[in-house]
């Protein structure tokens, strides 16, 4: 029976008695979610794995600390890591690869997954299977969800995910990470999240000038350069608290710890980033996604704190999206440092996109006036580098529309 009468049948795919080989890399993702899925199974695990010295005794240090975090992340119930191990400088030579492999692998059965090699660990494993009809070749594409099986008699796709209990401590600790974050999978409080969404249509509401009096909090000056007196600050208060119908002397709003506590200097930006989550909050669960306020990232090495994120998103493929909540200024170097920040804890198959104040209509503007100048400055800052922008009437769709292109 083939795999693709055993996949019509909802049989498990039976691997049992085929090695799983792949290339040790930083995006341990893509190696490990073919490990724990109930479709595979199978007798012995390789990466291959460069070595510095021709004695094959010291490991390139990359490769060293990535094949570290995929076994530490690994059930302990799951087969154990082995090596393909192969000098640096032959790397190159599709003969010496070969050579490595035959070592290990002569007369096993192998199923090879190619997703995250090089081009020459792809170039020799094509010329190594190509008079050996029994072996597998696959690759995943995080982009719609699927695997690609194929062997010299036939080529399959099987559609995936993340399995249950797979979360976003599980994907930083692919990448050499803990983690701790304040809101989790954890069900949203259902008064406080009406209150978000609720606080969420009246700040959509331009005329409400809520936004405006937001955005003021943040600020030093007026318009005109004179400084903000703290009656002032007080004044932009009240008025959000009457535009929301709150009572702010007898305050036990959901405001309250962004009023009077310490995040009270720049409180619109913890504000919108509140927001934002409850917001996305309903989506992700509907897609039973994970998602996660104010991550803390710590190296696994070191136990220092790293980085701080607004808002991450684990998709049912694997993908980690950063959302970076941005309510006013942020110049090239933070632009280019979300980026770079994505790419430490989800390589090249994270996505970083920053959420704006502003709305769809408003991002084109040529013009901005005062208070949201800061806010344009922000999206200059992200075009440059290349950073997807969300804008805040939007969030929901763009969301819906990343799940959907995964599923197609």
């Amino acid at each position: 029976m083939s795999i693709t009468d055993e996949l019509n049948e909802k049989k498990t795919l039976d691997f049992s008695e085929y090695s799983y080989v792949c290339a040790s890399t930083l995006n341990q993702m893509v190696n490990y979610i073919p490990l724990v899925m109930d479709e595979f199974k199978f007798k012995d695990f390789y990466t291959v794995t460069l070595y510095k010295d021709i004695n094959l005794t010291t490991k390139v240090k990359g490769n060293k600390k990535w094949d570290e975090n995929l076994q530490k992340t690994l059930d302990k119930n799951t087969i154990a890591l082995d090596e393909i191990k192969i000098e640096q400088n032959e790397f190159l030579k599709v003969s010496k690869t070969i050579e490595a492999f035959d070592k290990v692998l002569k007369d096993k059965k192998t199923f090879w997954n190619l997703t995250g090699g090089q081009r020459p660990f792809v170039l020799a494993v094509l010329e190594y299977v190509k008079d050996k009809p029994e072996h597998y070749i696959a690759y995943l594409e995080g982009n719609t969800g699927q695997i690609s099986v194929k062997s010299a008699h036939e080529e399959i796709l099987i559609p995936y995910s993340l399995p249950k209990g797979t979360n976003i401590e599980t994907a930083l600790k692919l990448m050499g990470f803990n983690a701790q974050s304040t809101l989790s999978m954890k069900k949203s409080d259902k008064e406080e999240q009406e209150f978000w969404l609720d606080f969420y249509e009246k700040y959509k509401n331009t005329s409400s000038n809520l936004r405006e009096n937001l955005v003021l909090l943040n600020k030093k000056k007026h318009e005109n350069g004179t400084n903000f007196t703290q009656s002032d600050k007080e004044s932009f208060w009240k008025k959000i608290y009457q535009l929301c119908q709150l009572d702010i002397h007898n305050d036990n709003s959901y405001l309250r710890r962004f009023r009077l506590g310490s995040k009270n200097q720049f409180p619109f930006g913890y504000i919108l980033e509140e927001m934002c989550f409850h917001v996305l909050y309903d989506t992700a669960v509907k897609y039973s996604l994970g998602i996660y306020s104010s991550v803390r990232t710590y190296s696994i090495e070191a136990e220092s704190q790293l980085d701080e994120f607004d808002i991450l998103i684990l998709t049912n493929q694997g993908t980690i999206l950063n959302i970076e909540c941005k309510s006013g200024i942020m110049d090239g170097d933070v632009a280019k440092s979300t980026k770079y920040s994505t790419y430490a804890i989800s390589g090249v198959y994270g996505k970083p996109t920053l959420i704006t104040p502003l709305l769809e209509n408003e991002i084109s503007n040529t013009t901005p006036k005062y208070p949201l100048q800061k806010s344009f400055d922000a999206i200059n800052a992200a075009i440059k580098a290349g950073l997807p922008i969300w804008s805040i009437d939007k969030i929901k769709k763009e969301l819906e529309e990343i799940i959907k292109d995964n599923s197609k």
